[in-house]
């Protein structure tokens, strides 16, 4: 039995149903589907994303975006380009009465050993934690803060799935197989990688698999020519945002 993490979905229902399609056709007996922030984004269909995750039974935290357009706040620090897609985003909430949704959605969640967030690693660490960060930390001699009560916080945010563990193991997880056995005496730091958006110069959507002890990334095809596509009227899109969306960047 297993659990299914995603995070960075980006609004790309194109991305989000072929995940799912991919978990039903692997046969993996899914106990939860958590979705550790950032349901928003770029993509052209929030709405079909939030419905579909509803559909699934979904446990959804709070994002950086997400958190954003609650707030309506702060959207300057986000550029031009991105203010018009927060505006949108928001709207078709709105529209579709779904502004309760977004208000209760939690920061973290735990359980069973696990913890999960978008940015923070839940409460137990103080600080953000991307896999730049743990790098830097690395190759300046600093202390990484692991967590102390779960064998493993998940996190998304940076749209590259990585493991990183208290006994010195810091990787991609292309690096690793996509596969990696946590170990009983460790304890790690996972990143999730991006469903919608991938920015590890593979397009493809990504999501991770926590069965027991064993962490999964599955890559899966989907047309990011027909995501692409339904963006193209979107105020906020740019060719720039296509081609990466394309090159996984």
């Amino acid at each position: 039995m297993a659990i299914a993490i995603l995070s960075d979905i980006d609004s790309n229902i194109d991305a989000l149903r072929a995940v799912v399609e991919d978990v039903a056709q692997s046969g993996t007996p899914i106990t939860l589907w958590l979705v550790v922030g950032n349901v928003l984004g770029y993509g052209a269909d929030p709405v079909g994303c939030v419905r579909l995750l509803d559909h699934l039974g979904a446990v959804v935290l709070r994002g950086r975006l997400e958190t954003a357009i609650a707030d309506e706040t702060g959207w300057n620090e986000f550029g031009k380009s991105a203010a018009a897609m927060l505006s949108f985003q928001r709207e078709q909430l709105r529209n579709n009465k779904l502004e309760s949704w977004l208000r209760a959605l939690p920061l973290t969640w735990s359980e069973s050993g696990l913890c999960a967030s978008h940015d923070l690693v839940s409460a137990q660490l103080k600080h953000p934690v991307t896999v730049q960060s743990i790098a830097s930390a690395k190759e300046s001699g600093h202390s990484i803060e692991f967590p102390e009560t779960s064998k493993a916080a998940v996190i998304g945010g940076g749209n590259i799935p990585w493991v990183a563990a208290r006994s010195g193991l810091l990787a991609d997880a292309k690096s690793v197989g996509w596969k990696a056995a946590m170990e009983i005496n460790d304890s790690y730091i996972v990143g999730s990688g991006s469903v919608g958006r991938p920015h590890d110069k593979d397009k493809r959507a990504c999501y991770l698999l926590v069965d027991g002890g064993i962490l999964t990334w599955r890559r899966v095809d989907y047309d990011v020519s027909l995501a692409v596509s339904r963006m193209r009227e979107l105020p906020y899109f740019s060719p720039a945002l296509g081609e990466r969306m394309e090159m996984g960047v």
